[in-house]
Formats: structure tokens, C-alpha cells, sequence
């Protein structure tokens, strides 16, 4: 048997993949890049794309990373990024966070059309008071001119 190295997927929430594999394939800012066991120690920034997990040459699991990083030392490949998952579980999630947005978008409109009206009605206000304003001071003036 092949020797195998370690590939961990984490988040900052969790890690969802730690298993003894025989070759990862990544997707980094320069490209694709494959690891085997006994590979140098390395860094790279990960592009959006595909982390693959390989044993006996068939494909073990495939997860969508969003960005992050790669590091690859004593025979484990550790990847650090802000949001994956498997495919289908990245589908759901995505769409979970896709309706969040849209609901908190929804809620800052109302607000925003809220603070509009109040700075209308503040605007409206402004304009009555300087017209009784005015219209006090010119009664008071038509009665000094007789």
C-alpha cells in the first residue's frame, strides 16, 4: 500500500474532512495542484474551486472550497477556508445564505424608506414653523406701522 498523507478540510466553525488519503488535488491561485505523500512543505492561497480526495486512484470525496489557504507539511494538507462543504451540501448552504441576505436587504429598504418619510415629515415641519414664524413677524410689524 501506497503511503498516505492526511488531508483535513476546516472552517471556522469546524473541521468536516480528516482522513488518511493517498493524493489531494487543489485548487489553487496558480492553478491546479496535486499532493502526494513525502511532498515539500508548502503555502498557497486557494482559489474558488474544488479540493478532490483520492484513494486507490478513485475519487473519495470532493468538496467546493471558497478561498483560503493550503498548507502541506509532514505528510498532512491542511486547508483553511472561510466557507465549504461537499457539493450538494454547498448548494443549500449557499442558497440558506443567498435568502438571509435578501431577507436582511428587505429589512434595511423598509428601514430606509422609514427614515426617508421621517425626514420628510422633519423637512414639513421645518417649513410650517419658519411660515408661522414669518407670518408672526409681519403681524407684529403691520401693527408698529399704524
Amino acid at each position: 500500500m501506497p503511503k498516505q498523507l492526511q488531508l483535513r478540510v476546516m472552517t471556522p466553525d469546524k473541521t468536516i474532512y480528516d482522513e488518511a488519503v493517498d493524493f489531494v488535488l487543489l485548487r489553487t491561485s496558480r492553478g491546479d495542484m496535486g499532493v502526494l505523500a513525502g511532498h515539500e512543505p508548502f503555502a498557497s492561497i486557494l482559489a474558488h474551486g474544488q479540493v478532490q480526495a483520492f484513494v486507490n486512484k478513485e475519487q473519495v470525496a470532493v468538496f467546493e472550497a471558497r478561498g483560503g489557504f493550503a498548507m502541506i507539511e509532514d505528510d498532512t494538507v491542511s486547508v483553511l477556508t472561510g466557507l465549504a462543504g461537499r457539493t450538494e451540501e454547498m448548494e443549500g448552504l449557499l442558497a440558506g445564505m443567498e435568502e438571509a441576505r435578501a431577507q436582511r436587504k428587505e429589512r434595511e429598504d423598509a428601514a430606509n424608506i422609514e427614515m426617508r418619510r421621517a425626514e420628510e415629515a422633519l423637512r414639513r415641519a421645518l417649513v410650517h414653523r419658519e411660515v408661522s414664524d414669518d407670518a408672526i413677524i409681519k403681524g407684529r410689524g403691520e401693527q408698529y406701522e399704524e
